[in-house]
């Protein structure tokens, strides 16, 4: 049990030092403390105003998606303690706890959960790197948009469609292994709904040498027109991604690292479905069951190492040293984070503090997430 919360803590660990919840502005060369904690707080701020109009949305709402009155309150007070870690010159900053609802579409939770993906899927991409010699393509599929009546019929049709394209002779030569990820955005001049596959496609090197593997991107798109039956359907992207280092190397604009990021963006924007109460219910309601993430092949197998953390040999240590904990509550009043920071001592004097500002705060919060115990995808 103590060895799988070492590794659990390793893998939180370098998420946040890694991929987005810390911050090095080092390269500026006019960074300050403050300007440091200033960054760190406008962008929680940013993402709790979103949270509170959505949980204003599921109150109003909630007769049409019909939420309990616990998950309701977990809505309400999500983001509202934040607690973070940070080195002696503030440059860079690490969440350790904070209260969350973890709500599908929930700015705040989408945000963090975006990032596990992103940690997640650059392991992935070092198993196969290191296991098999594949190069990638990074693929998207979209058809015209639909309305909102008709999105949760439009999801299934893309997802029966894509596994039949798949078990085509000519896929099932080249494709060893994918990642799918689903996207939805909405145009509010037409009132119409935008979903779309980004899917990340892994294949062996002598696909762009073999004429007779080679799939054109003219074949691909005329394939996806008869898996949806929809011959309206004008665009398919299909493009090779270069299998640079997923943990060590900067991104770069062609590297796999973009493909990456593209897969592992949220589902939907906050922007968009919280526009309206009826876009918001559509969003909802459509996504009620559907998998944002399909793995197939190599791609398969590093999933499920992972979850037994089979992967967990790749995750680099992080040696910050970590000084100060900042502590924020969230003012409903105000609209704004306090904030409070405190030099880390011992476990005990840690704890004691940390009830302490429990009972400070103004609002109770029925829900407690604590990083070093959570787990990764809950």
């Amino acid at each position: 049990m103590k060895e799988k919360q070492v590794k659990k803590s390793r893998k939180i660990d370098f998420l946040k030092s890694k991929y987005g919840e810390s911050y090095n502005l080092g390269d500026l060369h006019i960074a300050t403390e403050d300007i440091n904690k200033e960054k760190l707080k406008k962008e929680w701020t940013d993402l709790k105003k979103a949270q509170v109009k959505y949980s204003d949305m599921c109150q109003s709402t909630n007769r049409r998606i019909k939420l309990g009155n616990s998950t309701l309150d977990m809505i309400k007070f999500c983001g509202d303690y934040l607690e973070f870690l940070a080195n002696k010159s503030f440059d860079k900053h690490k969440l350790k706890r904070g209260s969350f609802c973890k709500t599908r579409l929930c700015p705040t939770c989408a945000k963090r959960k975006s990032l596990r993906w992103i940690f997640a899927l650059s392991l992935f991409v070092e198993y196969v790197n290191s296991t098999y010699d594949y190069e990638y393509l990074l693929l998207t599929l979209t058809a015209p948009n639909v309305k909102g009546d008709d999105l949760h019929d439009e999801l299934k049709k893309y997802s029966k469609a894509f596994d039949q394209m798949l078990k085509r002779k000519k896929y099932k030569a080249i494709v060893q292994g994918f990642i799918r990820k689903l996207e939805i955005t909405y145009n509010k001049k037409t009132d119409t709904y935008h979903p779309h596959y980004h899917v990340i496609i892994a294949v062996n090197k002598s696909y762009f040498k073999d004429k007779d593997l080679y799939i054109k991107r003219d074949t691909w798109l005329k394939d996806w027109q008869r898996a949806m039956k929809d011959s309206s359907i004008t665009q398919v992207d299909i493009r090779k991604v270069y299998d640079k280092s997923t943990v060590d190397t900067d991104l770069t604009k062609s590297s796999i690292q973009t493909g990456i990021l593209e897969v592992a963006k949220y589902t939907a924007k906050s922007g968009d479905y919280l526009i309206s109460e009826d876009v918001f219910v559509t969003f909802w309601n459509s996504l009620k069951h559907m998998r944002e993430f399909t793995f197939g092949g190599c791609f398969k197998e590093a999933h499920n190492l992972f979850k037994l953390g089979e992967l967990d040999y790749l995750i680099p240590e992080d040696n910050t040293e970590w000084v100060y904990r900042l502590i924020y509550h969230w003012s409903n009043s105000e609209m704004s984070y306090s904030e409070f920071v405190k030099e880390i001592k011992t476990n005990d004097e840690f704890e004691n503090e940390f009830i302490d500002m429990l009972d400070m705060c103004i609002n109770p919060m029925p829900y407690f997430y604590d990083d070093d115990v959570a787990n990764l995808f809950d």
